[in-house]
C-alpha cells in the first residue's frame, strides 16, 4: 500500500510520516485517543488528519488505476497547506 510506503521511508519528512502512520493506525483502531496514545500525538491532530483523509477518499478513488497519479495526489492529501501570512523579511544570507 502506497501509505505504509510513506510512513516507511527514512528521507520522508517527519510529519508526513506521522499523518501517514495515522491513516494506517486508523484501519484498526476505532476510537482517536487510542491512535494518539499509540502514536504519541495530541488527540486533535489525530482526528484533524484523519478526518481529513476520509474527507479526501473519494478523490484518491479517482486514480486507482493511475499509480504516478496517485502516489502524487496522496501527497497533497497529507501534505501542509500554505499557511496565511506575509513572506519573511530574512534572507538566506
Amino acid at each position: 500500500m502506497l501509505v505504509q510506503a510513506i510512513a516507511r521511508r527514512r528521507e520522508a519528512l517527519h510529519s508526513l510520516v506521522q499523518r501517514a502512520e495515522i491513516v494506517l493506525s486508523a484501519r484498526t483502531a476505532s476510537y482517536n485517543k487510542t491512535i494518539s496514545q499509540d502514536l504519541g500525538l495530541c488527540e486533535e491532530t489525530v482526528g484533524f488528519w484523519r478526518k481529513h483523509w476520509v474527507d479526501n477518499t473519494a478523490e484518491l478513488e479517482k486514480f486507482k488505476d493511475k499509480p504516478k497519479q496517485l502516489r502524487e495526489a496522496v501527497g497533497q492529501v497529507l501534505a501542509d497547506r500554505p499557511r496565511p501570512g506575509s513572506p519573511g523579511t530574512f534572507t538566506a544570507e
